[in-house]
């Protein structure tokens, strides 16, 4: 509607004009012209302080505040009319004696209205109220000049008068419609408020059309008369061209204002305006060549042969122009005036010398073209790079705005309490969603247990799952998941990136939330397909994945240089982030000292996790002296190996204990003051997160672990013991270490408990979650 709307602005001017030239002399058609020249030089200036201003500043304010600036803008268009009208009646009434130019400046408070109606309908999304001023406008004028031209004597004054006056009543009428009467009193509160904007776009404009003047001045006194005549008759062939670019400024203006006030990129716009206007301008340069010499001389006389050699240089000139467009609004609609102010001063001042120079030593037409033509792909070049620099500089600004961030975590890992507090940490940074999966059979889950707590920081949706055997095997039964209406930046995905229920997140964010950026959060460490086809798949889902918008937060070091290396994601697509934290106040040391030979275990009780090694090294250890080691384990007994269970019940200074709520295993740990994780490494599973290790280290327990999966990262830099994977001689080492030492375990579980705190407390991983996508979505703003 708004491209609509400048398409009727030009097209009955340009109607007008005909009807003119036909009632008229040639003497009164001129005057006229420069009539209408006087009226938009008037237009200019008022879209300069008034109209782009507030097209520019309303973004940011709420309703009332936009009306209330929308009443100082009109108000001060009034003013300004007032201001230039006035000694223009004083100079044609008592110097000139025109009474042309007596009506125009009687009317030009109404004119200058009617054009700020049109701007501050686009700002305040209503281009519907602009079609409707300037269709009024057009039909009175139009109708009024044809009834003049018919009816009675056609006159210049008669002529003036039907157009301005028809576009007073434009002016009155956009006003009503808008419900909004222009207030002088607010005239200085707008000049104030657009102060930082106004008058550099006002004094950028005439810079801009002051270049293009001193050259045709030059040419004419340096190359001769004829040169400049011809110069200024290939570029108004180009009329058509500016027309368009007129339509585009109001349009692209109102959607880089309103990108920029949500902080979202301009990049995409920009790249499609400067194609779309350097097309445009291309094309129009290709219709000109190609045009017979017949129809050229038949419109422009003689002067069209010596005009043909000059319209290549001039369409280049003018396609270079047409290409810095778009970059320079979005430029405005940051309102960074003074920057792009600066940069006007420079190309201009910098192509007006370049071209001067050439003008007074080559004295050719041709060569002066071709120095405007090379320094405006010059100043086009300038505009492109300075837009993107200033839009990557604002993004890194905004940093401090992530509590703006509208998050998705896409998981079924949250749903007991202890867990959940990872989800209102992250929520206190972003505005958060939850969305899982409302009844999971082979989960191990109902919907039930996700309300034991209301959430404060964010929200939970839940939908029906089809679920299979496997746990990322399942699908959620929603034709949106809650996207369609959270429309997130970020969306986080807890599964591997090839399962079926990442795959289903994907197409959803693609259809609903394609400016979103995808986060996998990846726990798992090896990568062992079973067949080919399989390989062939999760490598094409990953690469094919992250090729596009993704993200990959690796749980670990490990997990990381597993997807570089096998899977070839390049290295700045990854970042290592803990999967989840902990909480610090519940798993603290205890108050009352542990029993040195106790020593703990929580986890499967099966062989993959060393249990028997375990029980064995303990058993070593015993025998070798006088000291009553007592080993308790906590785990889920009846899925405990046989051969584990036997093992344990064979020595009576083992005991067992059944799984137990997470929340419930800091009582358990307060008894010992020595915790193992003995795992093994499998071809498809080494330990990926270290769950029971770390809150081990956080309620000041000496950790003893083996060299496997993220275990050696947990315990380097002397925050616990190690030992080689699998072997007992290294376990029993580490055993008798951790006793005999008392210094040395002291400090190991001094600086354990504080690489906890800094690194995987509820606070710092959900720093670094949302953190990281922040960061994801803000590299993916600057780099469209």
């Amino acid at each position: 509607m708004t491209l609509a709307d400048q398409l009727v602005s030009s097209l009955s001017n340009i109607v007008l004009l005909l009807i003119v030239a036909r009632s008229v002399s040639g003497e009164q058609l001129g005057a006229f012209v420069l009539i209408m020249t006087l009226h938009q030089t008037a237009c200019a200036i008022g879209q300069m302080l008034v109209g782009e201003p507030y097209v520019v500043l309303s973004g940011e304010e709420e309703g009332g505040q936009r009306l209330a600036g929308a009443a100082g803008a009109l108000g001060t268009a009034l003013l300004l009319g007032a201001a230039i009208g006035t000694p223009v009646v004083l100079v044609a009434y008592a110097g000139l004696h025109n009474g042309a130019l007596v009506a125009l400046a009687l009317c030009l408070p109404g004119l200058l209205l009617q054009d700020a109606v049109r701007y501050v309908s686009f700002g305040l999304k209503r281009p519907d109220i602009a079609l409707a001023s300037d269709g009024l406008w057009a039909v009175l004028a139009t109708g009024g000049s044809i009834w003049l031209a018919v009816a009675q004597t056609p006159s210049v004054i008669g002529l003036v008068a039907v157009w301005a006056v028809s576009g007073f009543v434009a002016g009155v009428f956009g006003g009503v419609l808008l419900r909004t009467l222009p207030r002088l009193s607010s005239a200085g509160q707008w000049l104030h408020a657009s102060r930082d904007l106004g008058w550099r776009f006002l004094l950028e404009s005439f810079i801009a059309r002051g270049q293009s003047q001193i050259v045709l001045y030059v040419c004419g006194g340096v190359i001769g008369l004829a040169a400049a005549g011809y110069l200024r008759l290939a570029q108004s062939i180009y009329n058509p061209i500016h027309v368009a670019v007129s339509a585009y400024r109001v349009v692209a203006l109102v959607d880089f204002a309103a990108k920029a006030v949500r902080c979202e990129s301009m990049r995409a716009l920009v790249r499609r305006g400067t194609v779309v206007l350097g097309a445009l301008g291309a094309l129009w340069t290709g219709v000109l060549v190609v045009v017979p010499n017949a129809a050229g001389s038949a419109v422009f006389g003689t002067a069209w042969f010596s005009v043909i050699p000059l319209l290549p240089l001039v369409g280049l000139y003018k396609t270079s122009q047409c290409t810095a467009i778009a970059p320079y609004l979005a430029l405005r609609a940051m309102r960074l005036a003074d920057l792009t102010l600066r940069t006007r001063t420079w190309i201009s001042i910098v192509g007006l010398l370049v071209t001067c120079a050439i003008a007074v030593l080559a004295q050719s037409l041709l060569s002066v073209l071709l120095a405007q033509a090379a320094t405006s792909i010059l100043g086009s070049i300038a505009w492109q790079v300075l837009f993107r620099r200033s839009e990557t500089r604002r993004f890194l600004a905004t940093a401090a705005h992530i509590g703006q961030l509208r998050c998705t975590v896409v998981s079924h890992a949250y749903l007991e309490p202890e867990y959940a507090k990872n989800l209102e940490s992250q929520g206190k940074l972003c505005q958060l969603t939850w969305i899982t999966a409302r009844r999971h059979r082979t989960l191990g889950f109902r919907w039930t247990s996700v309300g034991a707590q209301r959430p404060k920081h964010y929200r939970v949706r839940g939908f029906p799952a089809l679920t299979s055997r496997s746990s990322d095997r399942y699908v959620l039964l929603s034709t949106d998941m809650g996207l369609r209406d959270s429309k997130p930046h970020a969306v986080i995905v807890e599964y591997q990136p090839w399962s079926i229920i990442a795959m289903q997140v994907r197409i959803y964010t693609r259809i609903y939330c394609p400016a979103a950026c995808l986060i996998f959060s990846v726990k798992k460490n090896t990568f062992r397909p079973q067949t080919r086809l399989l390989a062939a798949y999760k490598k094409w889902a990953v690469v094919s994945l992250l090729r596009r918008d993704s993200h990959i937060m690796a749980a670990s070091e490990m997990t990381r240089d597993l997807l570089i290396e096998q899977l070839e994601i390049p290295e700045q697509r990854v970042t290592v982030v803990p999967h989840r934290g902990l909480d610090t106040q519940a798993f603290a040391p205890p108050a009352v000292p542990a029993v040195a030979d106790s020593i703990a275990y929580v986890g499967k009780l099966t062989s993959a996790k060393g249990v028997d090694l375990l029980i064995k090294a303990v058993r070593a250890v015993r025998a070798e002296g006088d000291r009553d080691l007592q080993l308790k384990l906590l785990g889920p007994i009846g899925k405990a190996d046989p051969a584990v269970l036997a093992l344990a019940r064979d020595n009576d200074w083992v005991t067992l204990h059944e799984s137990r709520p997470n929340s419930t295993v800091p009582e358990f740990l307060a008894g010992s003051a020595i915790f193992v994780m003995p795992s093994r490494a499998t071809p498809d599973h080494e330990e990926h997160d270290g769950r029971a290790l770390f809150e081990a280290m956080s309620c000041g327990l000496i950790c003893i672990g083996s060299a496997v999966g993220i275990i050696p990262e947990l315990l380097r830099d002397g925050r616990g013991y190690l030992f080689a994977r699998d072997s007992d001689d290294g376990l029993r080492a580490a055993l008798r270490s951790a006793l005999e030492d008392s210094a040395g375990r002291r400090r190991a579980a001094d600086l354990a408990r504080g690489h906890i705190l800094a690194e995987l407390s509820l606070d710092a991983v959900a720093t670094s979650r949302i953190g990281c996508a922040y960061r994801t979505q803000l590299d993916r703003r600057v780099s469209r």
